[in-house]
């Protein structure tokens, strides 16, 4: 018998391009069939409604904190339809664009407009796929590029941002497609292939701003070519000595790259029509440039400031940028929290991204770039300068990672994987060519590929290897974009009506972007962290006890908005069994059901309100309601506190005073501080 990968049909041209073909068909299938019964995740009105206005008004002042690539390219199928504007708030960009968006959606027929959008995203997914094929065919053989496109078709976390109109598939397509033309041009030097590398390097810029870390992979790879890797003989060099040789070869890289950064630049101004300001005629940022950068250390500072002040970069570009080096908030801590094995951590982690990577991945991807290392330290696989371009971007992403203001998906290092199903098709070619045991091994591998990313679908956000119990448990060690992205509402109105629920409440983390009344789900809406965060509610009064059917959104049982412990109404639900598991991102509970803190936030929520009508008698009316059902909330004592101060009845806030400051040091120490702060400050 032969090897399965080695089988006479295989190396018939017509069979293999019918493969190639198929495997394609099967990723279309994969990602237009999956975002048909997906609700919008977080961030796709925002960028939709913004790519629609890059086209229509020249405005990128809305979602500046991205650039602007993939937005104009989701928003081109909208342009021929007549659609209703959007008349949101402009007193912050945020709540411009995600205010806009949501308007900018369901004020218009939602259903079409974000699968036109997302259709029209995809492009970037089948590109990347194109390249992963063309990459392992030019660097390996054709063996290897096809095991390379099989992983690369049913890599769950390629599918699941793959055809959604948010920014880390346009990166993961640029980036790969950057180093790759670098690759190309090194071997082959020609005007042709650099710009081409230029072009695929300013597409890069113009997708995330994370694309900046092409600079250093450059720089490095570069350095292998110089010290590491002999020229072709095509590529001799007049120099007479070794050493001249490689200061001529580092020299004309150098060159080279200072070109193909002048690309770049160029390319990245193209995306903003060659336009600095960023808002049309006489509109402003808000805050403006200088404003936001004022929060910045001085050196920061400074530099965009005099970038800005010669027009070196576009505007919106610099905007972003400022608000990518931001020092995070001491406020609030939940919100720069880490949520990892169930802990919810007060600030980002140096190895939440490593860790989540081996969660996320599939067991077979991650057998087979282990195999790939062994056969590489046992065998010395003769593909040197083809490794090195693989692993440095990988390895530098990681570095960069360890970093990372945010701990909130996988989608944020989402880039490194096609570099890694490149080394893992050579690793499963290599280890093939050894023995049959090899081959079968390899085939029983990408079997399962195929058989666990196929059982995800099309749940493919909350993908987790079977190691860590698969989609439905991902929620126990990771969460936010990695499990519960606001992706759930469509699954959520099917599972109630199939099990004819009418009567229940949803803690829901996606209502503060979508009612979920918009999909027919007629649950009662619970106080949300992302609401409680963001400064306002969703949801009506409700009791400190109730039965029946409960809904919980995962990120709510794990905190994110809320915080740890005490903090978070819905703590209780993470360890719990839940009846259900729906998409998994909502857990379906049924039983009675304790929750006052729940409650007094939705007191509090109320309270807020009453006190921006100055109502204050009714506002502290509700503030006292909400302190009496969670004494032990630092929030709701210092929210009475405060109530108090700003009535004149400063004798009667110096209990609840006090309290916050105790149980805020008890329960809420990240937060104390700023407790501290405020309660000095009012008093």
């Amino acid at each position: 018998m032969g090897h399965p990968l080695s089988h006479p049909l295989l190396r018939s041209r017509p069979v293999y391009i019918v493969a190639v073909v198929l495997l394609l068909v099967v990723l279309a299938c994969e990602l237009w069939l999956s975002i048909r019964q997906l609700s919008q995740t977080m961030d796709e009105a925002a960028h939709t409604y913004a790519g629609y206005q890059y086209w229509r008004a020249r405005d990128f002042g809305l979602n500046p904190e991205h650039p602007p690539l993939v937005k104009l390219v989701a928003a081109v199928p909208l342009l021929h339809l007549t659609l209703t504007q959007p008349h949101p708030p402009t007193f912050v960009f945020k709540a411009e664009e995600y205010g806009g968006g949501g308007q900018f959606l369901y004020g218009n027929n939602a259903e079409v407009l974000l699968r036109d959008a997302r259709r029209a995203a995809s492009v970037f997914t089948f590109i990347l796929a194109f390249l992963v094929f063309a990459a392992a065919y030019e660097m390996f053989c054709p063996a290897a590029a096809l095991v390379a496109l099989f992983l690369f078709v049913f890599e769950p976390n390629l599918l699941a941002h793959g055809a959604l109109v948010t920014t880390d598939m346009g990166i993961t397509c640029f980036l790969f497609a950057a180093v790759y033309a670098f690759y190309r041009y090194v071997k082959h030097p020609s005007l042709v292939r650099l710009l081409v590398c230029g072009i695929a390097t300013g597409l890069a810029l113009a997708s995330k701003f994370s694309g900046l870390v092409i600079v250093p992979i450059f720089a490095v790879c570069a350095l292998a070519e110089v010290f590491f890797f002999r020229n072709p003989p095509t590529q001799t060099l007049p120099s007479t000595s070794a050493r001249s040789a490689k200061a001529t070869k580092a020299l004309h890289l150098a060159g080279a790259i200072v070109v193909i950064g002048v690309i770049a630049w160029a390319v990245l101004w193209a995306s903003y029509t060659f336009r600095f300001q960023a808002r049309p005629g006489t509109a402003q940022l808000a805050p403006t440039l200088a404003a936001y950068a004022a929060e910045l250390h001085h050196g920061p500072r400074a530099i965009m400031l005099t970038l800005a002040r010669w027009h070196l970069l576009p505007e919106s570009y610099l905007f972003g940028l400022t608000d990518l080096i931001q020092p995070p908030s001491p406020f609030h801590w939940a919100w720069n929290a880490s949520f990892l094995f169930g802990k919810l951590y007060p600030s980002p982690r140096w190895f939440y991204f490593p860790v989540a990577f081996l969660i996320k991945s599939t067991l077979p991807l991650l057998l087979l770039l282990i195999a790939f290392v062994v056969l590489h330290l046992v065998r010395r696989i003769p593909y040197r300068r083809e490794i090195t371009y693989l692993i440095v971007p990988v390895v530098l992403f990681f570095a960069a990672s360890i970093n990372a203001p945010l701990n909130i998906g996988i989608r944020h290092i989402l880039p490194v994987y096609p570099f890694l199903i490149l080394m893992a098709a050579l690793g499963a070619w290599t280890l093939s060519q050894r023995s049959q045991v090899g081959a079968y091994a390899v085939a029983a591998l990408l079997l399962f590929q195929a058989i666990s990313s196929l059982h995800a679908f099309p749940n493919y956000i909350a993908y987790s290897n079977e190691a860590f119990g698969g989609p439905s448990r991902t929620y126990r060690v990771l969460n936010d974009s990695n499990a519960d992205w606001g992706q759930n509402q469509k699954q959520v109105h099917t599972y109630l009506e199939r099990e004819k629920i009418t009567d229940c409440s949803f803690a829901d983390f996606g209502a503060v972007a979508v009612s979920p009344a918009y999909f027919g789900i007629p649950c009662r809406l619970l106080p949300t962290g992302l609401g409680h965060g963001l400064g306002f509610g969703v949801s009506p009064v409700i009791p400190p006890k109730f039965s029946g059917v409960l809904l919980v959104s995962t990120n709510e049982a794990s905190g994110i908005g809320w915080g740890a412990g005490d903090l978070n109404p819905y703590s209780q639900f993470q360890e719990q069994q839940p009846v259900a598991v729906i998409a998994g991102s909502v857990l379906v509970f049924k039983g009675d059901f304790d929750l006052p803190l729940a409650a007094a936030q939705s007191h509090a929520s109320l309270a807020a309100n009453l006190l921006y009508q100055h109502k204050f008698p009714e506002a502290l009316a509700e503030t006292q309601a909400a302190a009496a059902l969670a004494p032990d909330s630092p929030e709701m004592q210092t929210n009475l506190c405060r109530l108090l101060l700003m009535m004149g009845r400063k004798a009667e806030a110096a209990q609840p005073c006090q309290n916050a400051r105790d149980l805020a040091r008890t329960h809420d120490p990240q937060n104390f501080l700023h407790t501290e702060e405020t309660l000095r400050a009012l008093q």
